[in-house]
């Protein structure tokens, strides 16, 4: 499967991950975004790319399925939104201690690729209540357009590594061929 063949040293995708969450930070004017991706071996969701406050320790993230707010949404595969993290028992204090930044409003969201969840897309701010449900259909439609181009990332680096592949049995054949 495509979209679990991931590997953590892929630049194009960052930088993908990187556009999507700077565009969603300007369209919501929250005080940060994040994309989770699941890990093959363990199952776990790693931040692969964060902005805002402590968007840098962030990406050291690691949570189980299940765990805090986007370990939630990636296991039950539904949006979630929270008008106060603070209070909500599901949140893990881990994130905010990470971050420096307490979590108040969250919007977490899955991200699908033929019906398979791989990731979420969070949106935080540190005003409670800040969300609303009109948000939440945006950052829905939002995700299925970042789950669009995470798996065209991964198809642009497929085909590249088979466009390689390619060349060196074309060079392995003429060298046959002249001998």
């Amino acid at each position: 499967d495509l979209v679990r063949s991931r590997g953590l040293g892929d630049v194009y995708k960052r930088q993908v991950l990187s556009s999507i969450l700077d565009e969603t930070r300007l369209l919501f004017g929250v005080a940060g975004s994040s994309i989770w991706l699941v890990e093959d071996a363990t199952g776990d969701l790693i931040c692969w790319q964060a902005t805002g406050q402590g968007n840098h320790e962030l990406r050291s993230g690691r949570l189980a399925p299940g765990e805090g707010l986007a370990g939630w949404t990636f296991a039950m595969g539904e949006p979630l939104l929270v008008h106060d993290a603070q209070v909500d028992e599901r949140h893990s204090r881990a994130i905010d201690q990470l971050t420096g930044l307490p979590h108040r409003a969250v919007l977490s969201v899955p991200l699908v690729s033929k019906s398979d969840v791989f990731g979420v897309l969070q949106l935080v701010d540190t005003v409670p209540g800040r969300f609303e449900l009109s948000e939440l259909r945006m950052a829905e439609s939002l995700a299925s357009i970042a789950a669009i181009a995470i798996e065209n990332a991964l198809l642009f680096r497929a085909v590249n590594q088979q466009r390689g592949q390619l060349r060196a049995l074309t060079v392995r054949l003429g060298e046959v061929q002249e001998t």
